[in-house]
């Protein structure tokens, strides 16, 4: 039973081993080369000026990835270096966050004072208590300035009245007094007249 499972396993296992299409690997492109070029990460270094020689990215930060037919062996030894791969990935990517951070951080600055702080300044500078001394301006000319003119003009008025109607009283005594005096001298004179005819 065992040499059978066994004899299995190597009936099994023996033509993946030979088989140099029965995996699939996977594989960045090498940028600039011809299709089908690979491009291993963990081979990326740093040269004595600061710039990664190697890099499986573009300008633009760009990866660019391909699968192709891998033997067992190849497999292996991609997974053997992923590991490496994962560590100088991560020191790249390190490098150039440090590089880019303070472009990244300017630009955010200035994206939260363009959308978010000026608008919100410009707003609160609207909520102001400007608006309260135009309006108690108005209230004070209206109240103390304008009423006061027109009391005072209401007042001018009772004493324009007051000298018309002492004009007119004056006026009007006249002719009263003249019919009155004729009045008493008629009254005068009729009972003088009634007296002598007793």
């Amino acid at each position: 039973m065992c040499e059978a499972s066994a004899k299995f396993v190597q009936d099994a296992k023996t033509p993946l081993i030979n088989s140099a299409t029965a995996f699939k690997c996977r594989y960045f492109q090498k940028w600039g080369s011809p299709a089908g070029t690979p491009c291993n990460i963990r081979d990326m270094y740093k040269d004595v000026n600061g710039n990664w020689v190697g890099a499986c990215v573009n300008a633009q930060g760009e990866v660019q990835k391909y699968w192709e037919d891998c033997s067992l062996a190849e497999l292996q030894t991609n997974i053997r270096n992923v590991a490496a791969d994962m560590t100088k990935g991560f020191e790249y990517f390190d490098d150039i966050v440090v590089t880019v951070l303070d472009s990244i951080t300017q630009d955010m600055i200035q994206a939260v004072n363009q959308n978010i702080l000026e608008p919100l300044q410009d707003l609160l500078s609207g909520f102001d208590c400007t608006f309260m001394r135009s309006f108690w301006q108005g209230l004070t000319d209206s109240l103390c300035y304008r009423s006061m003119n027109g009391f005072r003009a209401i007042a001018n008025s009772y004493v324009w009245v007051a000298i018309l109607s002492l004009v007119i009283a004056m006026l009007m005594y006249i002719p009263w007094r003249l019919m009155r005096d004729n009045y008493d001298v008629a009254y005068l004179e009729r009972g003088a007249t009634q007296q002598a005819s007793v």
